[in-house]
């Protein structure tokens, strides 16, 4: 079973709407990361998708969701300003299968119980038919004319985007990643 967690078409557009424009703040709480642009702001958080398997009847990933947003948010940490204007854009898409269920033993934090993990594999790994293969958009970056670069993303199975600045995001996917340019307009 192959699924996709793709940026859909009305978020893509939003994202192109952010070229040319000047990135003023990044800004991010225990769920979000807000980008302030001069004139518009949006909100990243993740998004749940379901990827079931006869092995993994409740498994889901998670993607990066971008959203415009009425107000600044007045509770959330700045985390860096005056980072320039937006002239590309880059999206980062990941392949995940998920690992055996297996026996997890009891912890401080949880009972005993069966889990299992996300695991990263190369776009072109074969899979058994009965086993999820999720191909899902992890990440975007925002280069500026200044040459920053803003990465707001999600490990691709929890429920926190997350932000890394000037630097490439440390993630289970990052080595089995591909990017592609997002076109302006």
């Amino acid at each position: 079973m192959k699924y996709e967690a793709r940026i859909p078409d009305s978020e893509r557009r939003l994202l192109r709407s952010l070229f040319g424009r000047r990135l003023s703040a990044v800004m991010n709480d225990a769920l979000a990361v807000y980008l302030i642009f001069d004139d518009v702001i949006v909100s990243v958080v993740p998004e749940e998708h379901l990827t079931p398997d006869d092995a993994h009847p409740h498994a889901d990933v998670s993607r990066p969701s971008f959203q415009e947003q009425p107000t600044r948010p007045s509770d959330s940490e700045i985390d860096a300003v005056d980072l320039g204007t937006v002239r590309e854009i880059r999206i980062t898409s990941a392949t995940l299968e998920w690992s055996p269920i297996e026996q997890i033993p009891a912890s401080d934090a949880l009972p005993a119980h069966v889990g299992y993990d996300a695991v990263f594999v190369e776009s072109s790994s074969p899979n058994r038919p009965e086993d999820a293969q999720v191909s899902v958009d992890v990440c975007v970056s925002f280069v500026t004319d200044s040459s920053r670069v803003v990465h707001v993303f999600t490990d691709g199975f929890s429920y926190f985007a997350r932000l890394a600045i000037d630097e490439q995001p440390d993630e289970g996917w990052t080595a089995h990643a591909s990017t592609a340019l997002l076109k302006a307009a």
